[in-house]
């Protein structure tokens, strides 16, 4: 038996008992032990999904930041994991929020979304000091500075911007779209800025945009770190004497389900840059590590469908 490249993790491999067998242990036997349905995780195969996110952007020219979405699977070993491997982590609610604080998670790396935050929700992220609040409609600015006001913090915050996007995947995945309940669309995006800049306890840091999950393309990436820079030229930089150029508003923060969340965060001297490279080469850099940026070798272990989230281990 051949197994299929891309698909499995990858420590997989058929025993000589002509089972499937994956980190050494037999799959029938471990079924046969603990039951069925049975969820395997590789730890080799997340450490190494983990490593290539990193290394795909280590080349880009500003700072970046590989995060791991907790809802994929939230346990305190794997976010350990995640940790280990140096990356941030994204959560959507207080239970996964509890789990990070658990297992150790260093609160400045980890970002609250989240379209419906309760306010123990905004207060336990304060109480933790949260690296970012993304906030996702007008009524959340009022609610998180007040709770921040009263707790003597100043909260990083993003605002989540839906870029217009619609990704190449089944329409209950896209959150990309102008017609998403995601987020402000471009329209909004200056009232939401000022609504923040109005309130000292929060601390605007950037953008964030979601444009949906399993997306094997790359060009999505690229249409959609565009429209966000756009909107952050013409809404936010050129609307507010406080915001005098883009470095002002550092953080672009690009995120999908394949890539599970790449941040890219750029400065106005950075994404003049990246607009000179060809198309080919931003498409590539907007990416996880496609095969045409990086050697034949490490081309050939790259698993383009594989998300660091759903491969498996223990």
């Amino acid at each position: 038996m051949t197994l299929t490249e891309g698909i499995f993790p990858d420590t997989a491999n058929v025993s000589p008992t002509g089972h499937l067998a994956v980190g050494g242990s037999d799959l029938v036997e471990l079924a046969g032990r603990y039951g069925t349905p049975l969820y395997v995780y590789d730890e080799a195969t997340i450490r190494a999904r983990a490593r290539a996110f990193r290394t795909a952007l280590a080349g880009y020219p500003a700072r970046t930041t590989v995060c791991y979405a907790a809802k994929a699977y939230c346990a305190p070993w794997i976010l350990r994991l995640a940790a280990e491997e140096g990356l941030g982590l994204d959560v959507v609610s207080s239970g996964e929020l509890h789990t990070a604080a658990l297992a150790g998670f260093a609160s400045e790396r980890i970002s609250f979304h989240g379209n419906n935050k309760t306010e123990d929700e905004l207060e336990m992220a304060l109480r933790l000091r949260v690296g970012r609040v993304v906030i996702d409609n007008l009524e959340e600015i009022g609610r998180l500075a007040d709770r921040a006001t009263a707790a003597g913090v100043r909260q990083a915050v993003l605002l989540r911007v839906s870029p217009g996007v619609t990704a190449h995947t089944h329409t209950h995945l896209q959150t990309g779209a102008v017609d998403t309940k995601f987020g402000f669309g471009p329209d909004v995006v200056g009232a939401a800025a000022r609504a923040v800049l109005s309130r000292p306890a929060l601390d605007l840091r950037g953008l964030h945009a979601h444009i949906g999950s399993q997306i094997g393309e790359l060009e999505p990436y690229a249409a959609s770190i565009e429209r966000v820079f756009a909107v952050a030229r013409g809404q936010l930089v050129n609307g507010f004497d406080e915001l005098t150029s883009v470095r002002s508003v550092p953080a672009a923060d690009m995120r999908s389900a394949t890539a599970r969340a790449i941040r890219w965060s750029m400065d106005r001297e950075s994404h003049a840059r990246w607009r000179g490279w060809s198309p080919s080469r931003r498409a590539c850099m907007a990416s996880p590590g496609p095969p045409t940026s990086r050697s034949s070798q490490a081309a050939r272990s790259w698993r383009p469908r594989v998300s660091p989230c759903i491969a498996s281990a223990q």
